[in-house]
């Protein structure tokens, strides 16, 4: 314990616990690409909780943004009103097109997290997970059929011929995702998903996915990132490495 609090103050004097930040390798990635093409698929309001917007007005990024609920697509375009270089698509990725049941919580001025409306999933269990944080949670359930793309389908609609990055936020369909993405044709330079929500199993199964193209997969808390290996450098590695010594997620290939 003490060996692993004396790492931890010299981890935040060195500023290495940002290695388990995605925000970090978010800001890396700026600091490097050029003329970024993005894709983030379950985007919310584009505002709440987003680490790409103050990236997206700052380097003038072009992007594709996925929100399946429509009053969160409403501010999601809102938010970003005025850029020509975004693209909007009010649907769930999904592996067919058509139309899927979508799970979330409705609208209330009840007292509430401030996140609850960041709850939005095909998978109802899910949402019944954070019944210790709101009581009656089934009380605010809504079930309804939403919208839904192939990934495929998206990038074809839009004409989206380069990806460098990819945020996933859906709430335990991160993996479903993964498995659509076509690695030889479109191969971002880094890649961000939330594994919170997956299965162990499902969880072993993304990251061996990412692994068998190429990548090494870092954890960060409720999200994992990915880099291709051959572009991680010495720095990363060796900060991530001690940043994960007093951190509970490591690295993970």
């Amino acid at each position: 314990m003490m060996i692993r609090r004396a790492a931890g103050k010299l981890g935040r004097a060195l500023g290495i616990r940002n290695y388990a930040d995605e925000r970090h390798w978010l800001d890396d990635f700026a600091s490097r690409a050029r003329d970024v093409s993005f894709l983030q698929i379950g985007a919310h309001d584009g505002k709440t909780d987003d680490k790409l917007y103050d990236l997206i007005q700052r380097h003038g990024w072009w992007g594709l943004l996925v929100e399946p609920v429509p009053y969160l697509f409403e501010r999601l375009v809102a938010n970003h009103a005025g850029n020509p270089r975004l693209k909007f698509e009010n649907s769930a990725l999904a592996s067919s097109d058509g139309t899927v049941t979508f799970y979330r919580l409705r609208q209330t001025d009840d007292p509430m997290p401030y996140w609850y409306d960041q709850l939005g999933t095909m998978n109802r269990e899910v949402i019944l997970k954070f019944g210790h944080e709101i009581p009656d949670i089934e009380n605010y359930l809504v079930e309804e059929r939403v919208a839904s793309i192939s990934y495929e389908t998206l990038l074809r609609k839009y004409d989206v011929s380069k990806v460098d990055l990819i945020l996933i936020d859906t709430e335990g369909s991160d993996l479903e995702v993964l498995r659509q993405i076509d690695f030889k044709r479109h191969r971002p330079q880094l890649l961000i998903y939330e594994h919170a929500h997956l299965s162990s199993s499902d969880g072993r199964a993304a990251v061996d996915l990412l692994a068998s193209q190429g990548y090494r997969v870092f954890g960060c808390g409720v999200n994992n990132v990915a880099v291709p290996k051959a572009s991680v450098t010495w720095k990363q590695r060796a900060l991530s490495f001690v940043a994960h010594l007093f951190d509970p997620t490591r690295e993970r290939s």
